[in-house]
């Protein structure tokens, strides 16, 4: 890349080498290289706060497994609406069933 040349970055491209991580597309929280990923950022631009996220992530959807453990998605994971003009990403809605 020439000095002075514009780099679009795709975010919603990262994570999505196959080579290292095997079926991107599913979700899976006990996948290996899980702490590779970019979401939180990488050297000096990650994100300062990513301890407190990830244990808060943690005990959410640990408590969710034990307190529900039949929660499901209503609808298809088709059925979801991405949330537009948003960098943070998202859907519009998302019911669940239990």
């Amino acid at each position: 890349m020439n000095a002075g040349s514009t780099l679009f970055v795709n975010l919603h491209a990262a994570n999505r080498d196959e080579r290292k991580f095997p079926d991107p597309d599913r979700f899976d929280p006990h996948r290996e290289n899980r702490a590779q990923h970019l979401t939180f950022g990488a050297g000096p631009h990650f994100c300062v706060g990513q301890t407190l996220a990830r244990v808060e992530l943690q005990v959410v959807l640990g408590t969710f497994v034990r307190r529900l453990p039949e929660l499901r998605l209503r609808d298809t994971a088709a059925d979801l609406r991405p949330r537009e003009g948003v960098s943070a990403g998202g859907f519009e809605d998302m019911w669940v069933t239990w």
